[in-house]
């Protein structure tokens, strides 16, 4: 695959894709590139929306870094737009190391955060556990709609 930023885009909105779909969810993309979401997650009862943003973020140094800042360029320049959690419902992170969809809803970051919030893959090299947050937490589609989204494989249908 090529590395170039629209491609991995791609290939992480595939994979968040894939993983609701197969949680029960349904998905609907935008028309529009000018939104603040990549997509939106339909449950399986039909009741609730989420707005989701999906990233994809490689692993570093045992953690996966979700910049809260989205970068853009034109003939013009480049813009740096700070992420409005008022946009958007959840994160989806696809980590290609890891080969798994992280989801992180907007109300779990502090609202002191304003660049980075991180979650770790493994334990850091000083064993700080304080004010961390282990990876495994946020994995499961479930996760943005709670257990409503989970559906009994054989009563699907």
């Amino acid at each position: 695959m090529r590395h170039h930023t629209k491609d991995k885009g791609d290939l992480a909105v595939g994979e968040v894709i894939a993983d609701l779909l197969r949680a029960g969810a349904q998905v609907c993309l935008p028309i529009s590139e000018h939104l603040p979401f990549d997509l939106i997650a339909v449950s399986h009862s039909m009741r609730e929306l989420r707005r989701i943003q999906v990233k994809y973020i490689g692993a570093r140094d045992g953690a996966i870094r979700l910049s809260l800042k989205n970068t853009s360029g034109d003939r013009h320049g480049i813009y740096v737009r700070h992420v409005c959690r008022e946009e958007i419902d959840a994160f989806a992170l696809f980590c290609p190391d890891s080969d798994t969809v992280y989801y992180v809803l907007a109300s779990e970051i502090p609202i002191g955060i304003r660049s980075l919030f991180a979650l770790r893959l493994n334990r850091s090299k000083n064993g700080q556990t304080k004010h961390t947050r282990p990876a495994g937490e946020f994995v499961g589609s479930g996760r943005i709609f709670g257990p409503v989204a989970q559906v009994d494989r054989a009563t699907r249908f």
